[in-house]
């Protein structure tokens, strides 16, 4: 956490009220929380109103998504659908490269050869290239394709919400998604499938999540449920084996899965996953085997391994009532750390405490990373995109 220091001060002061209003300045700096405080290697992307920052697999490009409030305009409601998701792209340094919003949508990420962005909403998916073309286009399952069951079973209160979510597999160039399949008349568990433009990939017995992120080499698929947080699984598609990794936090509260940010656990060569497991920091093998971990005393999320695999970030948070609702808490002062992962000891903070919250965290470069932050209020206005180098840790 960043310390708070005063530069020494030359102004004479000529009268007690000058002196009187720079006793009340003090006081000021010195009550206010660090979490207001910004470390030097702090830099602020953008000021637009955006969140989800996902660096092109060069770190040349950083897809993100702008939002706010009033996406419908001739429609009064308070419901989801008034969200604005935009997805654009800038450079590495901030510099925005296109002049208008790709797709009115949800972003899950790049395509591997970095020429399209994967795209959804509304039970709608798509490629966009950075020209705006869309490929690949297709529908899921939504709401309405559901049948009404009047049941209060978990698996059915886990699905009765199809997943807007999807995957990308590159080495198939099809799209993939979660879809729960059971019994319907008997009311028996549910079974997870894996489902593609192609056909089913896999399937498993019982509600193993809805999200789906594809190791870089496309051998290994991680599940995991961003809203109740149960297991992380790992589905290895050459030998067509399931591994449970136990359970796993991606971001403190259920929340966070509203407004459809991304987490990737994968180290770039596809050998670890990366992710928080109660109080510990896990860096493991995909079938689980070997494994290692560190404890983290604060609640942490979104852990994200560098380019060259050699170190890891993450996020810590604090929980407070929220402004606008006591009764739900917001997980602010956030402070993003860099450790070794030959070591697993030492992180370091590379941001100070910051009074806002962080959705998405992740490596542009070996030397950096780009995350977003959002403030304490019911809808998103003042959602900020950020980059900090980690040239101290090295």
């Amino acid at each position: 956490m960043g310390t708070l220091t005063n530069s020494s001060l030359s102004i004479a002061f000529k009268s007690a009220r000058y002196k009187a209003l720079f006793a009340l300045n003090c006081f000021f700096l010195l009550a206010v929380s660090p979490a207001w405080t910004q470390s030097a290697n702090e830099t602020l992307l953008s000021d637009q109103n955006a969140y989800n920052p996902i660096p092109s697999p060069d770190g040349k490009l950083i897809a993100y998504v702008s939002t706010g409030w009033g996406r419908l305009q001739n429609e009064i409601t308070l419901g989801r659908a008034e969200l604005v998701s935009e997805v654009n792209v800038m450079t590495a340094d901030g510099k925005p490269l296109t002049t208008h919003s790709l797709a009115d949508a949800f972003l899950a990420g790049w395509t591997p050869d970095g020429k399209a962005l994967i795209c959804y909403r509304d039970w709608s998916y798509r490629l966009v290239t950075l020209s705006g073309a869309s490929r690949l286009d297709g529908r899921l399952p939504g709401p309405d394709d559901m049948p009404k069951l009047a049941t209060s079973t978990p698996w059915v209160f886990k699905t009765l919400n199809p997943t807007e979510r999807v995957f990308y597999l590159a080495s198939f160039e099809t799209f993939g998604w979660i879809e729960p399949s059971a019994d319907l008349k008997t009311d028996t568990d549910s079974n997870t499938l894996i489902e593609t433009q192609k056909g089913v990939v896999a399937q498993h017995p019982g509600w193993l999540g809805d999200t789906v992120v594809p190791s870089p080499d496309g051998r290994y698929l991680a599940i995991f449920d961003p809203v109740f947080q149960e297991d992380l699984w790992v589905y290895d598609t050459e030998s067509t084996k399931w591994f449970d990794l136990g359970p796993v936090t991606v971001y403190p509260d259920r929340e966070w899965d509203y407004m459809k940010p991304a987490w990737n656990p994968w180290f770039p060569d596809s050998s670890h996953l990366v992710y928080i497991s109660g109080s510990h920091l896990v860096v493991s093998e995909p079938d689980g085997v070997a494994r290692r971990e560190i404890r983290i005393d604060d609640p942490a999320g979104l852990p994200a391994a560098s380019p060259d695999g050699k170190f890891i970030a993450y996020v810590t948070f604090e929980s407070r009532p929220r402004k606008a609702r006591p009764d739900l808490k917001f997980w602010g002062a956030t402070v993003i750390w860099v450790l070794p992962v030959a070591s697993m000891t030492n992180p370091i903070a590379v941001t100070s405490k910051n009074s806002d919250t962080t959705y998405d965290l992740r490596w542009l470069d070996n030397n950096s990373v780009v995350f977003d932050r959002l403030e304490d209020e019911p809808f998103p206005q003042h959602a900020r995109l950020w980059k900090a180098s980690v040239a101290a840790t090295k």
